[in-house]
């Protein structure tokens, strides 16, 4: 903002507070801070807010000052009519504000410094901390229009009647007409400042970055209702929080601060009503906040709120990134911290995304069945490593045998296997099974009918073979689905009724199912497959036969324990709490584990695996899954690890989640995660296929909270939530990851290709030759696969460097006697296995 505006502007407010006694002297000087600190902002909007709320916050302070005065005492028994403002009430209405318009300005010169053209205007959904900004201002100008022109006939707050909410929307809503006067949106059919295009400059409803009439009057409508929202969340608050002290002489409501609150219960006046002895008690409320602390809370909660929103509306606004999708955030105690439904059900449908919507949560089931399988164990039914016992109750799995390869011919080589299986390893995928569409030899070996793993039928499931050698490896696969026999034949009950009785029932769950009820198919999301394009258009869903049996069909249907629930993100997330309160919903109180099976889970299963994550996952199936390079970016130095089905973080996440972390996915793209160190899970749920991300976020891991797709999405609200719980930007870097130079500007090309190389010559400085590797050639494949697309990469950008790596590579290769084309010629589908490939 221009000095010669701002600073006569800043000294007519501190004249005006000073002159009409509107403010206290340490209330003047954070005020005038306050206007600074809006005045070093190069836009003007945002000290044009807080004047217009400075304004009209002592205007409604006037209007029923009478009725105040006559019913309201101070703590120091003289009228209640407002007096001066103390500066701990500026700063309960600006602090969060003028923290975010410093983090923004800082942005600003950020861009400025690296020549981005989007300083110059405000693009359609980007910059989410003006979202937070606007949404502080008219969540506080509702609070304070709704708490003074709603004040009711006993001198209290009247914001939840509807004179009191209409005022708070009224209130919002001069923020919001404010805010789209002055905000400098990107306009459409128009160059930016700096002669630029955003986008093409298209609406933003339709997937550009202007901004048109539509998305204006969207915007006031959007402000003015989450404004209102948080008047309403400001009274829920203070009736929680606040204590309502009265003079019992008096019967008047006292204008409390803490410090009246601690009087009172000093003296023990609130214990009895009808005291004698008593001058003043507390009505109701636990008095943890004064009035200025729930304002804040209140503000904070909206900013942060608006903020996470912004990112996920954001994906869904553009229906080639994501239609719709759900967000759920929980904590320890059961309460929601974050949800939120954007987007369509489906792509071709206009129905909303609602947080009723049901997803296939696919192997989001697979913790579910860990849970019953810990709960038998705790029974003395099976235990995770009595061989014998899983054996005697599913004697097929003495006679499975291993896939040692596939021939030219479709021949597959089976070998009898010499370990025996026990439920730990089939909890956490060292059994020795696989998934088709994860395995190439699998694929093979199902052809030419397939193997179908979603066909809702237990043959298509249990059929498959063996991969390698129980207990001595990991691969993702069907090995859960055995642990679901497990469970079936002891207790007697199909999967679906035990998980009703024996965990849903008990937590309080309606909505997740084997098969879906009525009400729930009237709520189905819909299914989508993103083509090599990257466009968006519906399919079926992929597990089908559950939505559509009936009858005896229903019998014969397959409960798969690694695919087969569906299920309402929101109850989903009731299963993650109970894992974060020790194994008791907090909700219900009944507990469903023990808290040492809990701990069980979440203790790392594999150490002798310190990469399994890291060695990358194929795309046996493009049309269900993107191969996956890395299963979860962290410093190479960091073990991973594997609890009792699922993943773990063992050391904190970049995006702020604490050590020992549970996650893990389901294929249609959803994820969730359980963070019992820091008492935080949610869930990210959508319906799209393949699985995990085509573009390069696996090799760049700033680009983790860029991607557009879901797996990008969860990253950055993930991000955000644990920053607007801790305090931070909410923006995982590279740095976070320890991988500083992966991202280098102009060098991501050469820095990916060497890694790529360093740990192929890592593998072989290790072993003298190939032959002592079980399947050696796709280990080089893999590695080399990957710097060689690098290098293309490297020449289509015209970059130098890609000579002298090209060379590195070939000498690499040949110090090892190797040859491009031999390694090449082995794998004539690296195309398919990887996504990059050119």
């Amino acid at each position: 903002m221009h000095p010669y505006i701002a600073v006569p502007a800043t000294a007519a407010l501190v004249w005006r507070a000073y002159s009409r006694n509107s403010l206290t002297p340490a209330g003047i000087v954070v005020a005038a801070l306050t206007a600074v600190v809006h005045a070093i902002h190069p836009w003007s909007v945002f000290f044009a807010l807080l004047v217009v709320f400075f304004l009209a916050g002592t205007a409604v302070t006037k209007v029923k000052h009478h009725v105040k005065a006559q019913l309201t005492l101070s703590s120091a028994g003289s009228s209640g009519g407002e007096g001066p403002r103390t500066h701990i009430q500026v700063l309960a209405n600006s602090l969060v504000a003028s923290i975010l318009i410093l983090l923004h300005y800082r942005q600003l010169l950020a861009r400025d410094k690296s020549g981005d053209p989007s300083q110059g205007c405000w693009q359609y959904t980007s910059d989410l901390l003006v979202v937070g900004i606007v949404s502080n201002y008219a969540a506080v100008a509702a609070d304070t229009f709704s708490s003074e022109l709603g004040i009711l006939s006993n001198g209290t707050n009247g914001g939840i009647t509807l004179l009191g909410t209409s005022a708070g929307f009224l209130g919002a809503s001069i923020i919001a007409l404010t805010s789209v006067i002055l905000l400098p949106f990107c306009p459409v059919g128009l160059t930016s400042r700096t002669g630029r295009l955003f986008g093409d400059n298209q609406p933003g409803f339709e997937g550009g970055s202007g901004w048109g009439m539509r998305e204006k009057a969207a915007w006031v409508l959007a402000v003015s209702l989450w404004g209102g929202l948080g008047s309403l969340l400001d009274s829920a608050l203070g009736g929680w929080l606040q204590a309502s002290v009265i003079d019992v002489s008096a019967e008047h409501a006292i204008k409390a601060t803490l410090m009246v609150y601690a009087q009172v219960l000093l003296t023990g006046s609130h214990l009895k009503k009808d005291d004698g002895n008593s001058s003043r008690r507390i009505e109701s409320g636990v008095s943890l906040l004064d009035n200025n602390g729930v304002n804040l809370l209140m503000a904070f909660v909206m900013s942060a709120g608006a903020e996470i929103r912004s990112v996920v509306d954001k994906v869904t606004a553009d229906g080639n990134k994501i239609p719709g999708c759900v967000f759920c955030v929980v904590n320890e105690d059961g309460k929601t911290l974050f949800e939120h439904a954007s987007g369509k059900r489906g792509a071709g449908t206009q129905a909303p995304m609602t947080l009723d919507s049901i997803f296939w949560i696919a192997s989001c089931t697979k913790m579910i069945c860990g849970i019953a399988a810990m709960q038998l164990c705790e029974q003395g039914k099976i235990s995770l490593d009595d061989a014998d016992k899983v054996e005697e109750i599913c004697p097929e799995l003495k006679k499975i045998r291993i896939l040692k390869s596939v021939d030219e011919h479709g021949k597959p080589e089976l070998v009898e296997k010499k370990n025996r299986i026990t439920l730990r390893m089939l909890l956490t995928h060292t059994a020795g099974f696989g998934y088709s569409f994860f395995n190439h030899d699998l694929r093979r070996w199902g052809q030419p009918f397939g193997c179908d793993e979603f066909s809702g039928l237990q043959k298509d499931v249990l059929a498959l073979p063996l991969v390698f050698e129980p207990g001595t490896d990991w691969q993702y696969g069907v090995g859960i689905d055995w642990a679901r026999t497990l469970v079936e034949r002891i207790s007697g009950v199909s999967l679906n009724d035990y998980f009703q009785k024996n965990i849903f029932h008990p937590l309080g769950i309606k909505h997740i199912n084997f098969f879906p009820s009525d009400e729930m198919k009237n709520n189905l999301a819909h299914m989508h497959q993103r083509d090599t394009t990257g466009d968006i258009k519906e399919r079926n869903h992929l597990l089908r036969r559950p939505l559509v049996v009936e009858g005896e069909d229903v019998e014969r249907t397959y409960n798969s324990a690694g695919a087969g629930c569906f299920a309402q993100p929101a109850e989903y997330c009731h299963i993650l709490s109970t894992l974060l309160n020790d194994g008791v919903s907090p909700t219900t109180s009944a507990r469903i584990l023990s808290e040492a099976s809990i701990k069980e889970m979440f203790t790392n299963q594999i150490p002798e695996l310190p990469d399994f994550g890291r060695r990358g996952i194929p795309a046996a199936k493009p049309d269900l899954t993107n191969p996956i390079p890395d299963m979860y970016p962290q410093p190479p130095e960091q073990p991973q690890g594997w609890g009792l089905t699922f993943m773990m973080t063992i050391h904190p996440g970049p995006t702020g989640r604490g050590a020992n972390t549970a996650w893990w996915a389901g294929l249609a793209n959803l994820y969730w995660w359980c963070d019992r160190e820091k008492g935080i899970a949610g869930m990210c749920a959508s319906q799209i296929l393949p699985f995990a991300a085509k573009i390069k976020i696996w090799r760049c891991a700033d680009n983790l909270a860029k991607d557009p797709n879901v797996l990008g999405l969860w990253a950055q609200v993930e991000s955000m939530v644990y920053a607007n719980l801790e305090g931070g930007s909410g923006i995982p870097s590279s740095s976070d990851f320890g991988l500083q130079d992966l991202c280098s500007e102009y060098q991501d090309c050469a820095v990916n290709g060497n890694i790529y190389l360093d740990k192929l010559n890592t593998i072989l400085q290790t072993s003298n030759s190939k032959d002592n590797w079980p399947d050696g050639s796709q280990i080089l494949d893999k590695y080399y696969s990957l710097a060689i697309i690098d290098i293309i990469d490297c020449y289509t950008a015209g970059n130098d460097i890609a000579p002298d790596l090209l060379a590195h590579g070939f000498s690499a290769i040949d110090s090892n006697k190797y040859t491009l084309a031999s390694i090449l010629s082995k794998h004539e589908d690296v195309k398919n296995r990887d996504p990059y490939a050119h």
